[in-house]
């Protein structure tokens, strides 16, 4: 079956720019009319005649607009050198591959945008879509640090399974000044002994930080409890050391803290070793890299190797001895967190169980003091005493000004308002 012809005729561009051109050379033709009737300008009527004479036909043709030169433009090695090395380290920024390059010894070395737009074309950059969370409530716990160990944070990396079908949960630490990991230390649970046994290690090795910041779960705060104090935080508060707590659904307070996580989860958790032995040791030369190999901006593009100093307060064992002004009373808090005042059991936490406590017993209601922190008051009118849980902002004895000025420290916190029993 034979197909009809079309009525009209298929024009393309070239096509157009021939007749034009063939119009152009025929003898006594008025070119400004001939322009007109074809919507160009003389110039370009001209341009084409010329292009037409110098290459025929085909030079009608669109010309390519990339420019001859560019001065801005990436060279071959500089883009495979880019692309090697972030497929050694894939979750490195721009900006850290820029650092690479440097240390490379490359000449030229491009712009930011510039190697975002090589990853962006290597299919190597993935968007995230952000989801919006409510703001809380409450006001944000105080987690700047001007130098190296003026704030710990601690939280367990979210489990997952090794081959073996073994759980790993690591417990993770950190400095918040210098982004130095103290510990990636894969447990089963988050069991508070293996905690202590943990922090010890590692206050023997460090020395003892300013603060320490956790989020609200187990084993560093009791929720059940009036205090929040568990065996762990009642531990760091004999050692001299503040606990912060992150609000509650709120990850963001620790967020350097969960950006490594999720550092963790890409190189870490998505590869999980054969077993557990070998897990914690995949998270050992993790930890070594991140501290020894992996620059940070914030930094100054050093590494926290680099910065992290250990701390000039050294550990000297897990019990000391706890001191009070000589007009303090002080008590021995029993096995089930009780304290004996005027032949009366006053009922504290079993998390402060062979610590001593001080009661000032100047006015009423009593304070009560556990180290540098006073946690309670306690009432003798009634036929019961009744105790009242310390609110924020708590109060700490000013060492400068003698041990009778208690100033604010809005650092410190407890778990609810003050409730009679």
């Amino acid at each position: 079956m034979q197909r009809r012809a079309m009525p009209w005729k298929d024009r393309t561009v070239v096509s157009i720019r021939e007749e034009f051109v063939l119009k152009a050379l025929e003898p006594n033709t008025n070119f400004a009319a001939l322009c007109r009737e074809f919507g160009v300008s003389r110039k370009t009527g001209y341009k084409w005649i010329e292009r037409y004479e110098s290459g025929g036909v085909l030079a009608l043709r669109d010309l390519s607009r990339r420019p001859r030169t560019s001065p801005l433009g990436v060279s071959p090695e500089v883009v495979v050198d880019l692309i090697a090395i972030r497929n050694a380290h894939p979750h490195w920024g721009a900006r850290k591959l820029i650092w690479a390059l440097q240390k490379s010894g490359a000449r030229s070395v491009p712009s930011e945008r510039t190697v975002n737009r090589v990853l962006e074309r290597a299919g190597l950059v993935v968007t995230r879509r952000l989801r919006p969370r409510p703001a809380p409530d409450t006001p944000k716990p105080d987690a700047r640090a001007e130098k190296p160990n003026a704030l710990w944070t601690a939280d367990y990396k979210g489990w997952w399974r090794t081959a073996d079908q073994r759980r790993c949960e690591p417990l993770t630490v950190r400095d918040q000044f210098s982004r130095f990991v103290l510990a990636v230390h894969v447990c089963r649970s988050p069991r508070i002994e293996e905690a202590l046994s943990i922090f010890e290690r590692l206050f023997e090795l460090y020395g003892l930080p300013e603060r320490i910041l956790t989020d609200n779960g187990a084993p560093f705060v009791a929720p059940s409890s009036r205090f929040g104090l568990t065996r762990l935080s009642a531990w760091w508060l004999s050692l001299g050391i503040e606990h912060l707590r992150s609000r509650r659904g709120t990850p963001s307070d620790n967020g350097g803290h969960e950006r490594m996580h999720r550092d963790m989860a890409l190189e870490l958790e998505a590869i999980s070793a054969p077993t557990f032995e070998e897990q914690q040791r995949a998270c050992d030369l993790w930890r070594a890299d991140f501290n020894n190999c992996r620059p940070h901006e914030a930094l100054g593009m050093k590494t926290p190797a680099q910065v992290y100093k250990p701390s000039a307060t050294l550990f000297v064992g897990s019990k000391v001895e706890l001191l009070y002004p000589e007009r303090m009373s002080l008590r021995t808090v029993s096995g089930s967190g009780f304290i004996r005042i005027h032949n009366r059991m006053v009922p504290l936490t079993q998390a402060l169980a062979g610590y001593t406590v001080a009661i000032d017993p100047r006015d009423s209601p009593h304070e009560v003091w556990f180290a540098h922190r006073r946690i309670a008051f306690i009432t003798f009118d009634g036929p019961r005493p009744v105790v009242e849980v310390e609110v924020p902002p708590g109060v700490t004895w000013n060492a400068q000004h003698g041990d009778t000025e208690l100033i604010n420290h809005p650092a410190l916190e407890t778990t609810r308002p003050p409730t009679k029993m």
